[in-house]
């Protein structure tokens, strides 16, 4: 009676893989490769049809070298619409020019602004954060 021991052999190869293919199989978003400046990642983004930062926000993963957020990722992001449309608002150099702008609609209060300062499409939506001097509410909305 003869016994014959079968075994398995496993064979392993190794592949080489392009950059190319390692990010279309999926990294950590820890260790992803993004896009080196916000000029390629918004026409990566345009390309998917993202108009919106609320679009933006869901959609960014399709892109995997899309970062999560653009405007804190690149040091020199121009803003929203610059980066999601290719467009700028044109909004005023300085917050002097701002201020009088306002206060020619009649706005007095913080509050007032963030209700009304679409009335000027070149208002800034947030002046204490786009403008880097801003003097504070007070100085900026009164007479």
């Amino acid at each position: 009676m003869l016994i014959y021991k079968v075994t398995r052999v496993t064979i392993v190869h190794f592949n080489v893989i392009t950059r190319k293919e390692l990010i279309e199989m999926g990294r950590p978003r820890s260790r992803r490769i993004f896009y080196t400046n916000w000029q390629e990642a918004s026409v990566a983004t345009r390309k998917l049809g993202i108009t919106s930062y609320l679009d933006y926000k869901r959609r960014y993963k399709e892109d995997a070298r899309l970062p999560s957020n653009p405007n804190t990722f690149y040091s020199d992001f121009p803003g929203r619409p610059m980066f999601l449309r290719g467009e700028s608002k044109n909004i005023y150099s300085t917050w002097q020019e701002a201020s009088v702008v306002a206060k020619k609609l009649g706005i007095v209060k913080c509050l007032d602004y963030n209700r009304r300062h679409k009335e000027d499409a070149r208002l800034p939506s947030n002046p204490n954060t786009f403008y880097s001097d801003f003097p504070g509410w007070k100085i900026f909305l009164s007479k």
